[in-house]
């Protein structure tokens, strides 16, 4: 399963927070991301500086 975690970096401090859990594909994880990057940065997969969006492949959740 892939899970789609959103990382912003503030003062120097690193904030992370998961948008989307659990995506049964890489793919699914991918279109998610991109239409976070419309809604939090410049779109067609681009955010802005000190942040980015990253899709995790976990095989813990498996069984979710």
């Amino acid at each position: 399963m892939w899970i789609l975690v959103y990382i912003v970096i503030q003062s120097g401090e690193v904030f992370s927070t998961t948008v989307d859990l659990p995506f049964a594909d890489m793919n699914e994880c991918f279109e998610a991301r991109d239409i976070l990057s419309y809604q939090v940065g410049k779109g067609n997969g681009y955010f802005f500086p000190g942040s980015q969006a990253v899709c995790v492949y976990n095989d813990d959740l498996e069984d979710v």
